[in-house]
């Protein structure tokens, strides 16, 4: 179990809300660890937006049973799910880097250009004639944590010292 989960169990983040697209037809679910373990301990809501216009209704029915932070779905759109979440004064976080650039409050995530570069990797030696079920699995290795201090800030709510030690990157 990670560290979110174990902080559910411990109590110390009651509620968390996840913001995502309503799956359609064969699309995958998308799956996260924190919001089922929040689901399990009965404080995670669930915000299903269909589309683009429900956005800003989707953030505004979280005043009714405010949570303590929002999971942001990596394919919603980063910049007005940061807009939106500042605006209803809600922390979010989300997994691609961009979502802290756009003025979200945290992201943690696999670093991007290694993965873009493992993937040419593959396809290179594909090219080469590699079968691709010869080709083994790999994990990605190095994440990143990106903390926001402006959202932090904006937000009127305090970091621990120790997640700031952790970032490997603060934007001020």
């Amino acid at each position: 179990m990670g560290p979110l989960p174990r902080a559910l169990e411990k109590k110390r983040l009651l509620r968390v809300g996840v913001a995502r697209y309503q799956e359609v037809g064969d699309r995958p679910r998308w799956c996260f660890q924190p919001a089922g373990a929040a689901r399990k301990l009965g404080s995670s809501k669930c915000i299903r937006i269909s589309n683009n216009e429900e956005f800003e209704s989707a953030f505004a029915a979280m005043e009714r049973d405010r949570p303590d932070a929002v999971i942001v779905q990596p394919s919603l759109p980063s910049k007005r799910a940061a807009e939106l979440a500042l605006q209803h004064r809600v922390p979010a976080v989300s997994v691609p880097r961009w979502f802290v650039d756009q003025g979200g409050l945290m992201s943690y995530s696999a670093i991007y250009a290694d993965l873009f570069h493992k993937a040419a990797v593959y396809v290179d030696k594909i090219l080469k004639g590699a079968q691709p079920a010869d080709l083994p699995v790999e994990q990605p290795t190095r994440f990143q944590l990106v903390i926001n201090m402006k959202t932090v800030k904006a937000l009127g709510i305090t970091v621990p010292a120790a997640l700031l030690a952790r970032a490997d990157e603060v934007i001020e």
